[in-house]
């Protein structure tokens, strides 16, 4: 995106619009962080010790291993509520059917931050 386009809507930065949307997406994604490390706690009484981002695989959500003394769950960050909101419901119909796919255990207000089981290291394409 070229820099003039910022200077419509901020004249007096002469930073270029690379720079200035870099620092956005840095500002943005610790906010995620927060959020789901902030969800840990409400949930498990207990703050985060160590948190792991996993490598993105094709989705725009975010994955966090979390781990607290007695707790180790999956934080997930995704920008789109609905999304999330059918995932979490696909999750609880299939383990009621006892599937073995992770449990949902909450969710921030906004939908866009949930906690779910960690089920280990093992990846589905893995095992296939």
């Amino acid at each position: 995106m070229p820099a003039c386009v910022f200077r419509i809507f901020c004249p007096r930065f002469e930073i270029t619009g690379f720079k200035i949307l870099f620092s956005h997406k840095q500002s943005k994604q610790r906010m995620e962080v927060t959020t789901v490390k902030k969800l840990f706690r409400e949930y498990t009484g207990e703050f985060v010790d160590e948190a792991t981002e996993f490598p993105s695989s094709g989705s725009p959500r975010r994955y966090f291993r979390l781990k607290s003394r007695h707790f180790c769950l999956i934080g997930v960050w995704g920008n789109s509520p609905e999304e999330n909101g059918a995932f979490r419901y696909i999750s609880a119909h299939f383990k009621e059917r006892g599937l073995p796919v992770p449990e949902v255990y909450a969710s921030s207000a906004d939908g866009r931050a949930y906690l779910q089981e960690d089920l280990g290291d093992t990846l589905l394409f893995d095992v296939m």
